[in-house]
């Protein structure tokens, strides 16, 4: 049985291999972007072919890491500091077309984006049919000399070359540019196409808006301040408890002011649904009795409060939405790329479960009733309404405003006490994920090749476990 609550010094592919099927709940990571930092690891050995090969290895490729993908010698500095280098690549062998080298070196981004699916084929063999998985990946913008491949899958090898396996065949020396200059490579994207072909279900593209981006130099295109994080599951059933955000300041007082009957949206759009949002509410102090008022209440509360003054909209707050405003983190280790903690968190909560039952192996959820309003009712033909109780264009009958009521968590009866669920990270790097699960109170497995950023993980668990045991 794997060991929980540990991180493993391994290749990502190689250790996902020995998991066992079903293992996870729930993936958070961040693949090292292509192109933009060497991490100084053994390299490993991609696209083997289905034959033995005594690889006969040629002329390393360099891939100069610019994050902008521009000449920019400044940046170019900046960038080495921290880990960048032209003096690392890799190597095709130029019997098989196998390549040799670091996860992020590849010569060409679509050789990249092949290397990550293989990763994640294994990942979603490893994750639960319930589980959830987020991957945060950066583009890049294709440069004069990147770009390049040496691989030919339209190409056999010759009866001379004793081989006639189809797709394996290199010429190292065929360097061709697949993009022009300065084209952003929608290396994402691209990624995220293939893990849809690949039987994965993508739920959402979040963003994450780097609050404190770095500045960049360039005149003729926006500052990039963002990444993608994009949220992935295996089956339509999963599990996902739903995060909530502040409402804006704005929203409590719209709450209580009353909306007239003859604005534009108070029979909603042609073939749309009415909005509950949208229908006409007379202020509180005018509502009589329609809302439980009786004309003497709470003075500007409207339709959206009962008669005592109770909300009817849901105070922890409104669904999360997807652009994330966080400020990157400085982390006095030496590794440059860390997550964000409270970029972590939600992911956590919503797709890790806390609790488990040790016996059966359901999950406890929470329980959460809704009553009124239109949000989540279909549009139908309004042909005829009237005859059918309805109301007109709006189309839904008329249930009241939406209230959202939590009637606490499921219970299986098995009375066996409950588990954590695993949250796995198999970039894990200086284990900030890890971290974040352990103080979640939920099981962590971390995969990560450099031994030193294992250490540094490692160092940051103990010392979360001492400062949690102090509170």
């Amino acid at each position: 049985m794997q060991e929980l609550d540990t991180i493993i010094t391994g290749d990502a592919l190689k250790i996902l291999k020995t998991l066992p099927d079903d293992f996870a709940n729930c993936v958070v990571c961040s693949p090292p972007f292509w192109s933009l930092r060497a991490y100084h690891t053994e390299p490993q050995i991609w696209d083997e072919p289905p034959f033995p090969c005594e690889h006969d290895w040629g002329e390393t490729i360099h891939t100069l890491q610019h994050k902008s993908g521009e000449t920019n010698p400044g940046l170019e500095a900046y960038q080495k500091e921290k880990g960048a280098s032209d003096e690392v690549g890799g190597q095709f062998c130029s019997k098989c077309g196998a390549w040799r080298g670091e996860l992020g070196q590849e010569p060409s981004f679509k050789q990249y984006v092949r290397h990550l699916l293989t990763i994640f084929d294994e990942v979603y063999r490893v994750l639960k049919p319930t589980g959830t998985c987020f991957v945060e990946l950066g583009d890049t913008y294709a440069s004069g000399t990147r770009d390049k491949t040496g691989y030919d899958p339209t190409r056999s090898l010759n009866s001379k070359e004793g081989k006639n396996c189809k797709g394996w065949h290199i010429q190292p020396n065929r360097l061709t540019n697949e993009l022009p200059q300065k084209c952003l490579c929608n290396i994402p994207f691209r990624f995220a196409i293939g893990m849809t072909e690949n039987g994965w279900i993508q739920r959402n593209t979040l963003i994450w808006h780097k609050l404190n981006c770095l500045p960049q130099s360039c005149k003729d295109r926006f500052t990039v301040d963002f990444t993608y994080i994009f949220f992935f599951v295996k089956s339509q059933k999963y599990y996902f408890e739903q995060q909530f955000e502040p409402l804006s300041s704005s929203t409590i007082p719209r709450m209580s002011r009353a909306i007239s009957d003859n604005h534009k949206w108070s029979d909603g759009a042609e073939g749309q649904t009415v909005h509950s949002l949208s229908k006409p509410r007379p202020n509180r102090k005018m509502a009589g009795t329609l809302y439980g008022g009786d004309g003497t209440g709470l003075h500007e509360h409207s339709g959206y409060y009962d008669k005592d003054g109770t909300p009817r909209f849901y105070l922890q707050g409104r669904n999360k939405r997807c652009v994330w405003s966080l400020p990157t983190k400085s982390f006095p280790g030496a590794h440059y790329a860390t997550f964000n903690k409270e970029l972590i968190t939600p992911m956590i909560l919503a797709g890790c479960p806390q609790f488990i039952c040790k016996k059966c192996g359901k999950i406890r959820e929470k329980v959460v009733k809704t009553v009124g309003g239109t949000i989540g009712q279909s549009w139908h033909d309004h042909t005829n309404d009237s005859e059918k109780g309805m109301m007109g264009r709006g189309g839904i009958p008329d249930k009241g405003e939406y209230q959202r009521i939590d009637n606490g968590y499921t219970d299986c009866g098995c009375n066996a006490g409950f588990d954590s669920g695993i949250v796995l990270d198999p970039f894990c790097g200086a284990g900030t994920t890890c971290v974040v699960a352990k103080e979640l109170g939920r099981h962590y497995v971390g995969i990560e090749l450099n031994p030193d950023y294992v250490a540094m993980g490692e160092e940051r668990l103990m010392n979360t476990v001492q400062q949690m045991r102090l509170v």
